[in-house]
């Protein structure tokens, strides 16, 4: 009984999916027939073409400043903060140990600031932070607004301290 209505359910099934019926693909509709936004069917002929008057003002809530195109920037008020990088030297728990590195860093720079290599990497100067950051502390040397500066600072600063490496960091950019 089973195997009987199965057979007869699949005859159905089989039969309503093949049937003798031509495939036709659907019209698309004609520009007449198709439905336009407003602002297509406008019909700008109960419109004047003239310009207006010479004589007209308009009226708007424009600043002088800005119609008349001489707007100026404000000066600067001090250095741009950016994504930049840092090159670090250091990183320990003890914070006593990375402030004597910090120091050591600075006197560093005070010796080789003079070198052409310091002057042509590092024109502006060598900033020496101390960044805590748990559980660490981190002494990072400079303050570079694009990779490839501090990529050129790094071989200078790895003559004393051959661990360095460049790290991403917010950096004051002084112009």
């Amino acid at each position: 009984m089973k195997s009987a209505a199965f057979l007869l359910l699949a005859t159905l099934t089989l039969t309503a999916c093949s049937g003798p019926q031509e495939v036709t693909e659907p019209s698309l509709p004609t520009v007449d027939e198709r439905e336009h936004p407003a602002y297509e069917t406008f019909d700008p002929s109960g419109y004047d073409d003239e310009p207006p008057e010479a004589s007209a003002e308009v009226q708007h809530d424009v600043p002088d400043v800005l119609m008349a195109g001489t707007i100026a920037m404000p000066e600067s008020t001090g250095p741009r903060v950016v994504q930049g990088y840092r090159v670090q030297i250091f990183s320990s728990a003890d914070k006593g140990e990375a402030e004597e590195v910090r120091d050591e860093a600075m006197g560093w720079w005070r010796v080789v600031r003079n070198d052409p290599d310091a002057i042509e990497t590092m024109g502006q100067g060598l900033d020496a932070n101390l960044d805590f950051n748990r559980p660490y502390y981190r002494v990072r040397l400079g303050a570079f607004e694009y990779r490839r500066e501090a990529e050129a600072a790094l071989p200078l600063i790895r003559r004393r301290f051959d661990q360095a490496f460049i790290v991403p960091d917010r950096v004051a950019i002084r112009e």
